[in-house]
């Protein structure tokens, strides 16, 4: 995550405490499971929790149930792990959310996901548009000779010409979607990225594609090792020049500078794969993201002053706690 570089005008903090406070918008962050096809080298997550039980996803359903009244919308993101291994829960939840639009007219909803591709075939894409999944952010770490040497199968096996398959196959339908490709750079990429970004200048000039250029940074775990940092200045200058490669400018994607995180939002709540609630989808192992759990009736337990932490950026307006409450009260230390 980063930090927000400026500071936002009284209209966008307007804009961002409506959105941030507003009871008829929910954002629920599922972890269908923690588990993974992948072992990417930068990787922090430790894949201890598995695929949530046919209870968890009942409970699931059922707070979407007993809060469907109150909202005009609810956003899915989809998380993990590699979201895609629990499928079947995905599609399970969504349905029965679309259900409930009979009853409800006003209510909506929408899903972004977070997947590897790996295991996204055209009719698992097709089925996930269609019970409105639109935003799928899909990782590329280079060409297949970089991307093979740190995005690799838990048995270290190859991962790019499948996912580069799955992407070409999909952009022959017609669906209406947005995969925004998050391409890492870091200091053993940085200059070998343009054949990469010329394979996606031809085989991908399509609006419904986005580019996002993100430095691999150092978010913990075991990896935190393998991880070189850079400094901000370089990070800058390596994007900007990536960027210029780029041929349709608007396929460019990019986080505004008034960006609020999704931890910062009570509105925003995380369910992992075990139950347990959390703001955070990078702190996983820490005692302050841990805010309790969901109910087998679909209520939520949940910690207020746990809660306190992650919306403390709120109290003062303090920009860096709004992009990045835990980095920022790591740097600070909180009172709790």
């Amino acid at each position: 995550m980063e930090f927000v570089e400026q500071v936002v005008s009284a209209e966008e903090k307007s804009s961002i405490i409506q959105d941030a406070f507003d009871n008829s918008r929910l954002n629920l962050i599922i972890f269908p499971t923690e588990q993974c096809n992948f072992r990417c080298t930068y990787c922090y997550e430790d894949f201890k929790i598995g695929k949530m039980k046919p209870e968890l996803v009942s409970s699931i359903k059922k707070l979407i149930s007993r809060r469907a009244p109150q909202l005009s919308s609810l956003e899915f993101s989809w998380f993990g792990g590699e979201p895609l291994l629990a499928f079947n829960s995905i599609i399970e939840i969504l349905e029965y959310t679309n259900s409930l639009s009979q009853d409800f007219p006003n209510f909506t909803n929408f899903s972004n996901i977070t997947t590897n591709a790996y295991s996204l075939s055209v009719s698992r894409f097709t089925k996930l548009v269609n019970n409105n999944v639109k935003v799928f952010q899909i990782s590329i770490d280079g060409d297949n000779l970089i991307h093979n040497k740190t995005r690799t199968l838990k048995n270290g096996g190859a991962t790019f010409e499948k996912i580069w398959k799955n992407l070409k196959a999909i952009k022959e339908t017609n669906l209406e979607f947005e995969i925004i490709l998050r391409i890492h750079y870091h200091p053993n990429n940085a200059e070998k990225m343009e054949p990469l970004i010329s394979k996606l200048n031809s085989d991908f000039y399509d609006e419904r594609f986005k580019f996002y250029f993100k430095a691999i940074e150092d978010l913990g775990g075991k990896n935190s090792v393998n991880i070189k940092r850079m400094m901000p200045n370089e990070k800058l200058k390596i994007k900007k020049h990536l960027e210029s490669l780029v041929l349709n400018r608007n396929q460019i994607f990019d986080l505004k500078n008034s960006y609020v995180c999704y931890a910062s939002k009570p509105n925003s709540i995380a369910i992992r794969g075990d139950g347990t609630l959390a703001k955070c989808t990078v702190a996983l192992d820490k005692e302050e993201n841990k805010l309790g759990n969901i109910n087998l009736d679909g209520t939520l337990n949940i910690d207020s002053e746990k809660l306190k932490y992650w919306m403390s950026g709120f109290e003062n307006w303090e920009v860096n706690k709004l992009a990045c409450p835990h980095k920022a009260n790591e740097i600070v230390p909180n009172n709790m």
